[in-house]
């Protein structure tokens, strides 16, 4: 399969997997790669890879329509904000890449016994935006975003227009000086992004 990578994919894909550009289309190419889901209602594909380099896996998000990879994803940060990868399905997308017979098993691996592909499990996750001043303590919600709208990557959501053109539009009716930050909460952790407002209005 000849895969492209957006502009973001590939800062990611370099950032995250230390893997080049080249090296990665190879896997798509060899497919050493293992389908671990796709998003109900959408195009995008889920797929686990294994990084030699980082000796770990990641997730690629796939747009089928025109084979275009939109981010890459840590396991982690998956399994925070869209849904499960189990072990027996990281130590595979390995076997794979290490072009090992499926079934061996590695000292202190749980066995294979997860089917090839994995349903995902679909959650209300979404990317609430909350503007607050840090020194009166004083918060209040600007809205939110459904996280699979920008394939579940918070970094893909804050460079998105539509993301600054809310914020904008929050801040016609509400001072700047009043909410000194903006806050992004995600994922079953409630991890968060912090951000300056006066950054974002530039």
């Amino acid at each position: 399969m000849k895969v492209r990578l957006t502009k973001h994919a590939e800062e990611r894909l370099i950032t995250r997997t230390g893997l080049s550009k080249e090296a990665f289309i190879t896997l798509y190419e060899k497919d050493k790669l293992l389908p671990v889901g796709k998003e109900i209602g959408s195009f995008r594909q889920h797929e686990l890879f294994y990084s030699g380099k980082k000796k770990q896996c990641f997730v690629s998000i796939r747009d089928e329509r025109n084979l275009q990879i939109i981010t890459i994803l840590p396991i982690d940060y998956h399994q925070n904000i869209a849904w499960r990868i189990s072990g027996g399905a990281q130590l595979m997308a390995k076997n794979i890449f290490l072009e090992r017979e499926i079934n061996a098993i590695e000292p202190s691996q749980e066995p294979l016994s997860e089917p090839k592909v994995e349903s995902p499990v679909l959650r209300s996750s979404r990317f609430r935006v909350v503007a607050l001043d840090p020194f009166k303590m004083k918060r209040k919600q600007v809205t939110k975003f459904h996280s699979e709208d920008f394939a579940y990557d918070i970094d893909l959501f804050l460079i998105d227009p539509l993301f600054k053109e809310c914020i904008k539009k929050f801040f016609i009716e509400n001072s700047k000086d009043d909410f000194l930050q903006v806050e992004v909460i995600f994922g079953n952790r409630e991890e968060t992004r912090l951000l300056s407002t006066l950054k974002i209005l530039m």
